[in-house]
């Protein structure tokens, strides 16, 4: 089970500094993938004497100006591929976990090596590699042995009329 550890730091009514928080989080599954989420705000930006937000959906769809920082640990793609029945493989490798977000999104690979596939092209990105994500449909394989990382923030906005919504990993 993977845990991040988060600290959440504040400022009381007079100004003065504290640890609000200090705590384990455990990520919850997606074929592929563990998704923890760090902080999530009902809006961006966050207010600074609030404090953070349960998320009730873990849908990566977020409504305009919400704001969801998270860690998503990327396990080998192809024997998560190979373990799925096979009426819920995609035809085309590629496209599994093959999605877009309502959310522009800041990402950055803190450990391992992924491929972004989006379209028809396959970037290969390595740890302290950043990927500004706005809403171009994609996946993230990971053609390694070992586990990769990404860190990101998504912040929900107001979508334009060509957006196509595409979801293929939406958790139940």
């Amino acid at each position: 089970m993977i845990k991040t550890r988060i600290i959440e730091t504040a400022i009381d009514e007079n100004g003065n500094s504290y640890i609000f928080l200090d705590k384990e989080q455990t990520g919850w599954d997606l074929p592929g993938h563990t998704i923890t989420d760090l902080f999530f705000s009902e809006q961006c930006p966050p207010d600074m004497l609030a404090t953070n937000h349960e998320m009730e959906d873990k849908n990566f769809n977020l409504k305009p100006n919400q704001l969801r920082f998270f860690r998503s640990d990327i396990f080998p793609t192809k024997p998560v591929y190979d373990k799925l029945p096979s009426d819920e493989k995609p035809k085309d490798f590629k496209t599994l976990f093959y999605h877009s977000t309502t959310t522009v999104d800041y990402v950055m690979v803190t450990r391992g090596e992924i491929v972004m596939i989006v379209a028809d092209k396959k970037v290969t990105l390595k740890a302290g590699d950043v990927v500004i994500q706005r809403g171009a449909a994609h996946a993230w394989h990971n053609y390694t042995n070992e586990v990769a990382t990404i860190m990101g923030v998504m912040i929900g906005v107001e979508l334009p009329k060509q957006f196509k919504r595409i979801d293929t990993v939406q958790p139940d």
